[in-house]
């Protein structure tokens, strides 16, 4: 029975991939490297100095993991603030969830600062009950130490909840914890393998989300 839907966040509820990629593709060009698609579907859903760990070995950068790292967070977050926006559907299907009563929960490798800028940007903060963030968690995804600890917060099992995501090592991450895991992909992801899924949707407003939820409740 779901008792809960966890919520990934970064290019599940806001178009923030995007951002990620323009960021990360500027750091590139100063340096007179290409950043690719493929490159950051590597580093999606990982820890922030395990995903600037993986550009730099692939990139060849000099500079430290932390001088990349702040830099990367510097404009990462003026992008944030200027273009960021939810995507289709988001509000609707919170409100749906919530009116099921379910529990609604998110976990994100992002850091809580940027968690708390998009939240709180578009009123969102209220419908969650459980909120995991990079700094909860030793390992990113697609290591399932970030939905074991969400649904520990929760106190459910596993097979309570459903998880969200949009990426394979979202995916990876969600069932290796013993979850239900339906995936939205985006324009990153959608090439990836999604075969673990226990469903793919092509929106957070596709009513087979609800549907599945019903079914299993």
């Amino acid at each position: 029975m779901i008792k809960a839907v966890i919520f990934d966040m970064d290019g599940l509820m806001f178009d923030t991939e995007s951002l990620y990629y323009e960021t990360e593709k500027i750091m590139a060009t100063k340096r007179g490297k290409i950043f690719s698609k493929e490159l950051m579907h590597k580093m999606m859903g990982r820890k922030s100095l395990e995903s600037i760990k993986i550009m730099k070995e692939e990139l060849g950068l000099k500079e430290s993991l932390g001088s990349l790292n702040k830099e990367r967070e510097s404009l990462y977050e003026k992008l944030l603030l200027k273009k960021a926006f939810p995507m289709k559907g988001l509000n609707d299907l919170l409100e749906i969830v919530l009116n099921l009563k379910k529990f609604l929960a998110l976990a994100t490798a992002s850091k809580r600062r940027f968690v708390e800028i998009l939240l709180n940007k578009f009123h969102l903060t209220h419908f969650f009950k459980a909120i995991i963030t990079e700094e909860n968690v030793l390992k990113g995804k697609p290591d399932p130490e970030i939905y074991s600890a969400v649904i520990s917060k929760l106190d459910l099992h596993p097979n309570n909840c459903l998880v969200l995501e949009d990426s394979r090592n979202g995916l990876l991450a969600a069932k290796n914890a013993g979850c239900f895991c339906i995936v939205v992909p985006n324009q990153f992801t959608m090439s990836q393998d999604f075969s673990e899924a226990d469903m793919i949707v092509s929106g957070l407003d596709d009513k087979r989300i609800i549907e599945f939820i019903r079914r299993k409740s």
